[in-house]
């Protein structure tokens, strides 16, 4: 009996065409994004399709699905970095994961973001759902979405409440071992951001910048 999520079967119901099914959805790769009509050919098919909606396949955005992944001793839902990049290439944008999860990455924040899983993306505002996981993505201008070093600390702090930068900052010299020199080219960072290409109710980049600053200067002393 294989571990993980529960079959159809096992919960009692009926869709003799599962197994074929199955199958092709199989030939999409894990984490792959896909259509109903990419897998069934008829109204038999249709009627046992559905019936096994969030057993072998669930639905993850405006339509498209992706499979459950069935291996020799489990069934689990696919990869979240699989399925973003399949989302990054049917949409074709540019995405850049939030500041509090490199944060957490980079040692200065102690625990894992409560908000799951979020990123900045040069689309549209958008959801996907991976059972119970849900994945943001946020419209968002270009400058938040460099892939420079300096911009990425930068954005460790520009995306936590002002609390929590607070702990962050005190968190980079032990145990994340971030040198001045790099709190400096992130404060510099965001003071190179003009400000008339801030969303509005985004905090200003500057304060953020003026925060790291005043933390370099007490470490100085």
């Amino acid at each position: 009996m294989l571990g993980g999520r529960k079959t159809a079967k096992q919960d009692g119901i009926e869709a003799p065409l599962r197994d074929d099914l199955y199958s092709r959805m199989c030939s999409f790769p894990e984490g792959a994004l896909f259509r109903q009509e990419d897998v069934v050919k008829n109204p038999s098919e249709a009627r046992d399709f559905a019936a096994l909606r969030d057993y072998d396949y669930v639905h993850v955005v405006d339509g498209f699905l992706t499979r459950i992944v069935e291996t020799e001793y489990l069934r689990r839902i696919p990869s979240v970095d699989l399925l973003v990049q399949s989302y990054i290439k049917l949409r074709d944008i540019d995405i850049i994961e939030t500041g509090d999860r490199s944060a957490y990455r980079l040692k200065l924040k102690q625990w894992a973001p409560i908000e799951g899983f979020r990123f900045y993306s040069s689309g549209d505002d958008e959801i996907l759902s991976l059972s119970k996981i849900k994945i943001r993505f946020y419209n968002s201008p270009g400058w938040i979405r460099e892939r420079t070093c300096a911009a990425e600390l930068f954005r460790c702090f520009y995306d936590q409440p002002v609390k929590d930068a607070d702990i962050s900052l005190a968190r980079a010299e032990h145990p994340a071992a971030i040198p001045l020199s790099s709190l400096q080219a992130a404060a510099d960072f965001g003071l190179s951001v003009p400000l008339d290409d801030v969303p509005e109710g985004w905090q200003c980049p500057h304060q953020v910048s003026r925060k790291i600053i005043d933390h370099i200067a007490n470490q100085e002393v």
